[in-house]
């Protein structure tokens, strides 16, 4: 009498059940990690970004429509800066540059220009945050001063290679627009690795 040969779809059927399991952990994992609460794309606690989401937005659309942000080359004398990047093919990021250093000597900069003929606003304070996406480990607050028609941060040093995200707001005062003060969003993503 011949041995009926083994069946492996039972097997392959419990292991397939495995692996759902274990990547459904794994989520739950990962999203208990990352939490609504620490998002703070607005520099404000989710509830207050949720309660004043529709202001966030309106005066963000206002913004975008009178000004625009225009990052520099970040440090003259580092030819390995490269402004602009190609546009990321990923909906979740959005590489605007790429640099070969680890240290900023030079902080990083941008200036402010107007669109449409509109009026250059009074910058009332710039709020910043230099983080990496998903994770809030190496977060650093960013200080924008007026520098010679420009607004530049103090000198950074990054701990690491990889993509870092630099976040704000920007009070300012329009001049041809009565209800000032306004608010302003901005976000500059760029990737860093180390040259040497």
């Amino acid at each position: 009498m011949s041995a009926k040969p083994f069946n492996f779809w039972p097997l392959s059927i419990a292991g397939f059940i495995g692996v759902v399991v274990l990547l459904i952990v794994w989520t739950v994992y990962f999203a208990l990690q990352n939490p609504v609460q620490r998002d703070d794309s607005f520099l404000a606690s989710y509830q207050e970004a949720d309660a004043l989401i529709n202001t966030i937005q309106e005066e963000q659309k206002q913004f975008t429509a009178r000004y625009q942000l225009v990052w520099q080359g970040i440090d003259s004398t580092n030819p390995s800066a490269n402004l602009p990047q190609a546009k990321s093919h990923s909906r979740a990021q959005n590489i605007a540059a790429s640099f070969d250093s680890l240290a900023f000597p030079e902080g990083f900069a941008f200036r402010i220009e107007p669109r449409d003929g509109a009026a250059l606003p009074k910058v009332v304070n710039i709020e910043a945050l230099l983080t990496r996406p998903h994770t809030k480990e190496n977060d650093q607050i960013l200080t924008f001063a007026p520098d010679s028609g420009l607004f530049r941060s103090q000198p950074v040093e990054l701990p690491a290679h990889g993509r870092w995200l630099i976040q704000g707001v920007i009070h300012y005062e329009a001049k041809d627009s009565p209800d000032s003060p306004k608010t302003g969003y901005f976000r500059f993503e760029f990737f860093a690795k180390d040259g040497a």
